[in-house]
């Protein structure tokens, strides 16, 4: 019943909109100006009357363009229609159906364990950062089950103050491709023992968490199996937003 409401309130949406723009263009047609407008002196090769016009299109050019947003309209009815009750758009869709509903579909009635989460904390020369790191995440409500720092071409200490706070930590091998590559030698290891219930965190060595970040987090993947991902971001002075820290299921 919820989806055929939510298709018709749709239907009657677009036909609203394609009502409004008939009115329009009829109110525009049937008034004739009063005077005309000369495009400038200067010579623009007809660029005025591309830009803008005072004279109607035809009957024909109209009936072009509503066709053209008749047809993009159910294109993107389609796809969305798709994405949402299918699959996610991939060239393997078939093999990856990631959608909310279709995960939900094929998840029903089964439970895959408790949502653990294990913490990546890429650290390239952290020495100064990385205990008030780990500190917040000790302080966290709901700790997390494991915590790996990655120590990537490190040559301060980095890898025994993290150590001696009682974390895992592995050590990069030949990484020139930096945080990406840091984090691919450490997930090749960690997500194929992974469950469909296990996500993984990915922190930045310089970040402060609050008390309560994990476990919101934990709760919304707990509520909602087809949950993917959680982000917080942090407003950088040269304009924009950097994330600090990101949970994928």
């Amino acid at each position: 019943m919820n989806g055929w409401l939510q298709r018709g309130v749709g239907l009657v949406i677009a036909l609203a909109v394609l009502a409004a723009a008939g009115m329009l263009w009829f109110a525009i047609a049937s008034r004739t100006p009063t005077q005309s407008v000369q495009p400038p002196s200067v010579a623009t090769i007809g660029s005025w009357d591309v830009l803008f016009s005072l004279v109607h299109p035809s009957v024909k050019v109209i009936a072009l363009a509503l066709a053209l947003a008749i047809g993009a309209v159910l294109a993107v009815s389609v796809v969305t229609w798709r994405t949402s009750t299918k699959s996610r758009t991939s060239f393997r869709s078939a093999d990856y159906p990631l959608a909310a509903r279709r995960i939900m579909e094929l998840t029903r009635d089964q439970y895959a364990g408790p949502v653990t989460i294990t913490v990546l904390i890429p650290a390239h020369n952290e020495q100064a950062r990385i205990s008030a790191t780990l500190t917040s995440l000790r302080s966290q409500r709901r700790q997390p089950d494991r915590v790996i720092v990655i120590a990537d071409n490190c040559s301060d200490d980095t890898v025994h103050i993290s150590r001696q706070a009682g974390v895992e930590v592995i050590e990069t091998l030949n990484n020139v491709h930096k945080k990406a590559g840091a984090l691919n030698q450490v997930l090749e290891h960690v997500l194929p023992g992974a469950g469909d219930n296990d996500i993984v965190m990915v922190l930045d060595a310089d970040t402060m968490l609050n008390a309560d970040f994990l476990a919101v987090a934990h709760q919304h993947f707990t509520d909602d199996r087809a949950l993917m991902a959680v982000f917080t971001w942090q407003i950088v002075p040269e304009g924009g937003f950097s994330a600090r820290a990101s949970i994928f299921s």
